[in-house]
């Protein structure tokens, strides 16, 4: 009989392994590789760094987009391309700038961007560090006009990486092929052509349609606490099926320009493939979930320190106005409840950063369970104002201390026991719908929001000779998900 079960489970898995492969629609890749990567967290606050990993592991040519987000809206700090040559690893750190006081890109990787990294953006100028690393500052002219421009909201953030497609132009290959010293032959070939304004169509059919095989990872660290956290990010296949290739330093090519199918597994397991109204809804639906659940540990006989990262990667489609006025989003805000307004149009109209309301469960490891759904201890005081996290990128402390040392992101959690388990519930989400392109289902919608991110803890020992010593640990969160 375990034969038999373990059989039907393989042969599903199978089934629905062949499923995605021979479909035109997007899903989440089981091998971490694919088209897009979705980095959770950065953080250049508090002696942290942040360092990012992209890998071709395809033996073909391939043009990148990289675009960085700070944590309140997710709006532009920088974005540039990058072409890879076959078996290429591009790698940057996020710091805090060396002559400024937002973060910027470090680099001493000989990988072709275009525009080159260290490179003129007035007044944020890139230039050449000390120690030879190549030095890009964010900027904050993407919200230039909300009430909190400062250029400080660059510090912490996420990352996405959109795969733009296969070059396909032999001089453009020879151009960007390294050298035997380690360096492309010619990037200058492809930073002329690519710099023009705009650049010729010619040029960009130099790039076709995009065929996966990249993987990302990153670390987060902190270079006082001498602590380490590796984050796997998630990655996402078959998002496109006609070139993305896009000037650098515009919007596209972004998560609204993909598919408009994705794979979605069911609470029973069951995988179906569902149609939506815009290809952003496809990437929210692959990661719709009513709530999601993780360990912590706040112990203080062992250091104990445990944040959540909780991150919306798609959120700005749906709550900022500049995204969702000019296209049908299903009615603005959907699944979110609120539209962000980063500086008051009136007094009736305030600026609004877009919370949502949520609800924390927490149980201890022998079942004794509260449940915070107001900032601060229950149960609530009358009038207590509901939980909310509001930001892009949330850093949810649940002990007295930040296991990553962030500060920006941060909203407190206090759990209310020295180790357990807890459960974040998203109160108040509304409903995103779908057409099913299969199953024998017409219509449905998912119930939740679109979440990425993790747990990191870290422990401490001073019981050593030499001082403390830092441990750390990083865990995916647990969700669930909801369809009808």
């Amino acid at each position: 009989m375990k034969k038999n079960a373990l059989s039907v489970a393989v042969a599903a898995s199978v089934a629905a392994a062949a499923a995605y492969a021979d479909s035109d629609a997007m899903f989440i890749s089981a091998e971490n590789t694919g088209q897009v990567i979705l980095f959770p967290y950065y953080d250049a606050e508090n002696s942290n760094n942040s360092v990012f990993h992209i890998v071709n592991t395809h033996n073909e040519y391939k043009a990148v987009k990289i675009r960085i987000m700070e944590y309140v809206n997710s709006d532009e700090v920088l974005d540039f391309n990058v072409y890879l040559s076959p078996y290429d690893h591009f790698s940057w750190a996020m710091i805090k700038d060396e002559k400024g006081d937002g973060a910027a890109i470090k680099t001493f990787d000989n990988t072709c961007t275009v525009p080159a990294l260290g490179s003129a953006n007035p007044p944020f100028n890139g230039y050449t560090s000390a120690d030879g690393g190549l030095v890009q500052p964010m900027v904050n002219f993407a919200y230039a006009t909300d009430t909190n421009n400062s250029i400080e909201r660059s510090l912490a953030g996420h990352i996405e990486v959109i795969e733009m497609g296969v070059v396909t132009d032999g001089t453009w290959k020879a151009a960007l092929k390294h050298t035997s010293a380690g360096v492309p032959k010619k990037c200058s070939v492809v930073q002329t052509a690519m710099l023009k304004n705009p650049p010729a169509t010619a040029d960009l059919n130099k790039v076709t349609t995009p065929t996966g095989g990249l993987y990302g990872l990153s670390y987060a660290l902190n270079v006082n606490d001498a602590a380490a956290f590796g984050i796997d990010p998630t990655t996402i296949d078959d998002f496109a099926t006609a070139s993305l290739h896009a000037a650098p330093g515009s919007d596209s090519p972004s998560l609204n320009e993909g598919k408009q199918e994705s794979w979605n597994q069911t609470p029973a397991g069951a995988v179906y493939k569902y149609q939506y109204v815009n290809p952003i809804d496809a990437v929210s639906g692959m990661l719709m979930t009513k709530s999601i659940s993780n360990d912590v540990m706040v112990n203080a006989a062992v250091g104990g320190q445990s944040d959540w990262v909780v991150t919306f990667p798609t959120k700005r489609f749906y709550v900022d106005p500049t995204e969702y006025a000019t296209a049908t989003l299903n009615g603005g805000y959907r699944p979110f409840n609120e539209s962000y307004i980063g500086k008051a149009v009136s007094t009736a109209i305030p600026a609004s950063l877009a919370c949502e309301d949520v609800t924390l469960q927490m149980w201890d490891r022998e079942e004794q369970t509260t449940t915070i759904d107001f900032p601060g201890f229950s149960p609530a005081p009358p009038g207590a104002k509901a939980a909310e996290i509001c930001l892009e990128m949330n850093v949810l402390q649940m002990g007295l201390e930040s296991s990553l040392n962030a500060e920006l992101p941060v909203s407190g959690f206090a759990f209310a026991f020295d180790e357990g388990w807890a459960k974040l519930s998203f109160s108040t989400a509304k409903t995103l719908p779908f057409s099913s392109t299969d199953g024998g289902v017409a219509q449905g919608g998912q119930y939740g929001l679109p979440t990425i991110g993790f747990l990191a803890t870290k422990y401490e020992n001073s019981s050593v000779a030499d001082g403390a010593f830092n441990y750390g640990h990083v865990a995916v969160h647990k969700y669930d998900r909801s369809s009808s």
